[in-house]
């Protein structure tokens, strides 16, 4: 985010309000749907097993995919490797609230390392559900790799 705020910076001439940069990290890195949108999911649980069933559009295709893990993101993950759509490795996940209190939004930010290469990028997702929001970041992450 740094760089893209320094350059957004140097490019105007001027310092960057708060709005100005929450703007650059909302635009290239939170809550991106292109080349890949989760439409909708449904999550069930049965001992200790996460089952995901997600729509979601590729490149403007619709497709129904499904997969199990320890955990929604884990479960997705695993749904999109069924179909030959997992070229990366998840290195790393965190989340916070985004303000103090039980109806704060959410930020979720997951890390992905593609499959033979050597850099890492994080992608971010925010949403009232935690659970959402780190479905977001992986797919913000995903896009962009792609």
């Amino acid at each position: 985010v740094g760089k893209l705020v320094y350059d957004l910076a140097d490019q105007l001439g001027q310092e960057l309000s708060s709005d100005e940069i929450r703007a650059v990290f909302d635009e290239n890195f939170a809550n991106l749907k292109t080349p890949l949108e989760l439409l909708e999911y449904s999550l069930s649980a049965d001992a200790g097993t996460v089952s995901c069933h997600a729509t979601i559009s590729l490149n403007g295709e619709s497709k129904q995919i499904s997969g199990e893990g320890n955990g929604p993101i884990n479960a997705f993950v695993h749904a999109l490797e069924k179909e030959g759509l997992k070229d990366f490795g998840l290195t790393d996940y965190r989340s916070h609230a985004v303000r103090g209190g039980s109806g704060s939004d959410a930020a979720a930010y997951i890390q992905l390392k593609p499959n033979g290469g050597e850099s890492a990028l994080w992608g971010a997702g925010l949403d009232s559900s935690i659970e959402r929001a780190g479905l977001a970041a992986l797919v913000s992450a995903y896009n962009l790799l792609h």
